[in-house]
């Protein structure tokens, strides 16, 4: 797009230019293809300067952290730097409450931790989108993510999976405590109850342009991993 402008004895053209897909160097390639290798040492690297930082408090701030960086980089295919606001409000108000298995309860320690990371990627990327997204962590925030959270309508099967083994009373943060709950469903040939689950399993989706692109970017990483592999057999 291109703006004309005139004032006094100065005439200028500015001209702008919009790319459908930003070319995140963290964590592509020189192809401007996401490379998985990266994205696992870019998760590594910025959780390891955050708990070096001033700003982490808890080890709870890390675990929120965590979180953040991991469906950053899985569903928005971004670093941090680049995340948008509007791209942080998905994660925060539907891919949590859909996919992590959490309390309601919890809410509060998860919106609190995300505030203090963000805090440290704000003082860290200067340019980066961290202002606007805390922006967003405030007002109702908190009460917003607990009701979400609370609505079983919400839930991927993954998520009624975990959170029925939670209310059954196992301890589903263990290897142990999955295969038990795991041997109890089909020792009971149990089910999600027929008045709790949703007509059709809640499934997130992105915007197909974005889903398309996504879906792209995962063929020609199997692609690319796979050519890897065929050199080292040779």
């Amino acid at each position: 797009m291109e703006i004309q402008a005139s004032g006094g004895d100065i005439d200028f053209d500015i001209t702008l230019s919009a790319n459908s897909e930003p070319f995140d160097p963290v964590l592509c390639d020189d192809n401007g293809h996401m490379d998985d290798e990266r994205v696992a040492i870019y998760r590594a690297e910025i959780l390891e300067r955050f708990r070096a930082s001033p700003e982490l408090r808890t080890a709870s701030d890390a675990h929120w952290a965590e979180t953040l960086v991991h469906h950053t980089t899985e569903t928005q295919c971004r670093s941090m730097a680049t995340l948008w606001a509007s791209e942080f409000h998905e994660i925060l108000f539907d891919i949590i409450p859909r996919q992590v298995s959490m309390p309601a309860t919890e809410a509060t320690e998860l919106i609190a931790g995300l505030r203090t990371f963000l805090a440290f990627v704000r003082r860290e990327s200067p340019d980066s989108f961290a202002e606007r997204c805390l922006a967003l962590l405030d007002g109702e925030a908190t009460q917003r993510l607990e009701r979400l959270l609370a609505d079983t309508s919400n839930y991927g099967p993954a998520k009624w999976y975990v959170m029925s083994g939670l209310a059954a009373g196992f301890d589903m943060t263990s290897q142990a405590g999955l295969k038990a709950w795991q041997a109890h469903v089909e020792k009971h040939d149990l089910r999600v109850p027929v008045e709790n689950m949703p007509r059709t399993a809640p499934q997130y989706k992105a915007p197909a342009k974005q889903r398309a692109m996504h879906k792209a970017k995962k063929a020609k990483r199997k692609a690319q991993r796979a050519a890897r592999n065929k050199n080292r057999s040779r």
